[in-house]
């Protein structure tokens, strides 16, 4: 079945019939054959059809250019999950996938979603051809000299695979400049979306020398609308099971976060029932198929399970076009492959190109407006936000002698506790817990500097091989059971294992963190808590995009961005423009980084 229909009103429903006089079997025959009665039911028959098609071009064809048609799949055992899964509101298998045009000032969080103009339909039979596109300098003057502070602009234009410029917008772009030489690079200021198939991304050049360009297509438009379909129609993707141990049985089932999950070959045993885990102070769902003849209080593990996650991606695309799907794709450049920057007086060799930054102190902004948060410098980060101090072991300890430091999330944050607990000497030392390493509980501690640091996961849902289910706790309750004061440091970050789930689900997770942060600073308004921004990763399937994580982490500033107490400490930017490339799990040189704007955060005094 095709994607796009031609919604456009020259159209007609009768095209393609046939007038054959020679055929005994045409119509014309039969219709002289019939009384009057039933011509005139014929001919009122077809009056009424087309009207309704007129109607419903007008209702759509004002906002629409095309329609986007999604069959709906069936599991096994017939159950329909687009309407399992959407509830009352998706009787109508019929599913419209539009674009929304967007005006971006801050790119790589938010070059495909802004606040809509118009709504654009995109074309999933001819995508973005990244081979066909390309980008180049909008030179500031012939010589392609600039001085440093300057601005640099990029043209980028994308076109389909017939080589055509494509009349849409919404392709998502990470952008930099580098000098490897330097070891330095920055990421995009700002990536405009002309809604025309043309972008701009501008910088502030804020280092001397040889400066190169790099364009990279993440998704494509039509990608991106594949993806928010698949978002929409697919609430509860991915898989996980549980283990149900009782003497010597075993018995493993589906779990999820809701009990319309899909269940793959075990579908026809939905009847049986599931065990509800849910935490309902909380209100996080969780659910497992209940056992054949295990009680539900033998839930023992849990797991992961990326097979059958991918299964159900694929029951969802099995009528989607598959050619839409693509890796990263470097865009080529034309004209001018680098530029050349000086300083006035060749005094300085880099600048923020701002007035003096003010300290880090808690609660401003995760980044300035219309600006990346920072940028590299000889390896070193360079925040645009607040000034940044260098530390080495000695004033880190310093900085956090007598602390508790918690922190709660996924894998990304557990780097934060496994790098301090090696790198601050060796008097740190790290417990070893009979628990999972991945997941937690962790504790390190130095008893000459009085710290203490811990890890755990944030709790459901977790993508991880097996692990208990007693060492599972929600970081909210965890959250409530810690001693406030200014000596406790809270660090959180949920992204990660979330982007097989709803924006609403994530939303609701973040409402129950908040209410424990709140009760927190409650028992003592000088708490601190930091969350960490998601960062980059590899290329991945369409379950842990890139773009979902960017979509998390837009929504999660939004919500959190004035909650009292709290610093959103942006790391987006600082994997987006490293050398090293990109990875789920960052190198050590940015996660020392990263550490490095933390500390200066909860300690600015003490850092020097």
């Amino acid at each position: 079945m095709p994607l796009v229909v031609n919604s456009s009103p020259g159209s007609s429903p009768t095209k393609g019939r046939k007038n054959d006089s020679g055929s005994k079997s045409q119509p014309v025959t039969v219709l002289l054959r019939c009384s009057s009665r039933l011509v005139w039911f014929l001919i009122l028959l077809v009056v009424c059809i087309g009207a309704n098609i007129l109607i419903y071009w007008q209702q759509d064809g004002e906002n629409q250019i095309e329609l986007v048609k999604i069959a709906p799949a069936r599991v096994a055992g017939g159950v329909n999950i687009f309407s399992k899964l959407a509830g009352s509101q998706t009787s109508n298998p019929t599913q419209v996938v539009t674009h929304r045009a967007v005006t971006s000032q801050q790119p790589n969080l938010t070059t495909s979603q802004a606040t809509p103009k118009t709504s654009m339909s995109v074309d999933f039979n001819n995508p973005t051809d990244a081979a066909h596109s390309f980008f180049t300098v909008k030179q500031k003057d012939a010589s392609l000299h600039y001085t440093l502070c300057d601005k640099l602009e990029l043209h980028i234009e994308v076109r389909d695979r017939h080589n055509k410029l494509k009349t849409y917008g919404g392709d998502y772009f990470w952008v930099k400049i580098f000098s490897k030489d330097l070891d330095t690079s920055q990421a995009a200021d700002t990536i405009t979306d002309h809604q025309n198939g043309t972008y701009t991304a501008e910088f502030v050049l804020h280092w001397t020398g040889n400066v190169h360009m790099k364009v990279v297509l993440i998704k494509s438009s039509e990608y991106v609308a594949l993806l928010r379909h698949h978002r929409e129609i697919g609430l509860a993707r991915f898989a996980y099971d549980g283990m149900f141990i009782l003497g010597n049985q075993t018995e493993i089932m589906p779990c999820h976060i809701t009990k319309d999950m899909y269940l793959g070959s075990l579908e026809s045993q939905r009847s049986r029932g599931f065990c509800d885990f849910s935490d309902r102070a909380l209100g996080y769902p969780w659910f497992c198929l209940k056992p054949k003849t295990l009680p539900c209080s033998a839930w023992a593990r849990h797991k992961g399970v990326l097979p059958r996650g991918r299964q159900y991606s694929s029951v969802l695309a099995k009528q989607e076009n598959a050619s839409v799907q693509h890796r990263f794709a470097n865009i080529g450049q034309t004209g001018a492959t680098a530029i050349q920057v000086v300083s006035i007086g060749n005094t300085s060799e880099m600048s923020t190109c701002t007035a003096p930054l003010q300290p880090c102190t808690q609660g401003i902004a995760p980044r300035p407006p219309s600006s990346v948060a920072g940028f590299y410098f000889r390896k070193e980060w360079h925040s645009l936000t607040c000034q940044l101090k260098p530390f080495v072991t000695k004033t880190a300890l310093n900085c956090l002698r007598d602390h508790r430091l918690y922190f709660f999330g996924d894998s990304t944050i557990r780097q934060w506790f496994e790098y301090l607990s090696v790198r601050l000497g060796k008097s740190m030392q790290e417990k070893h817990m009979q628990t999972s390493q991945h997941c937690g509980p962790r504790f390190a501690e130095d008893k000459s500097s009085n710290l203490t640091i811990f890890y755990r996961h944030h709790g459901y849902p977790i993508r991880a091989n097996w692990i208990n289910v007693q060492d599972i706790k929600y970081a909210a309750h965890e959250i409530d059971g810690l001693q406030a004061g200014p000596n406790t440091a809270v660090f959180l970050t949920f992204w990660a294992h979330f982007t097989s789930t709803t924006i609403e689900f994530y939303l609701e997770r973040w409402k129950a963190v908040k209410a424990a942060i709140r009760r927190l600073r409650k028992r003592d308004p000088n708490t601190p808590v930091f969350i960490k921004s998601a960062n980059t990763r590899e290329q991945q399937g369409m379950d842990m995009s890139n773009w979902y994580a960017m979509e998390l982490d837009k929504v999660m500033r939004e919500d959190l961005i004035n909650e009292p107490g709290v610093t959103i400490i942006d790391v987006w930017d600082m994997t987006l423009s490293h050398s090293s490339g990109y990875r789920v799990h960052p190198v050590k040189a940015i996660i020392s980084q990263e550490i490095k704007v933390a500390l200066n955060f909860l300690c600015p005094q003490t850092v020097a």
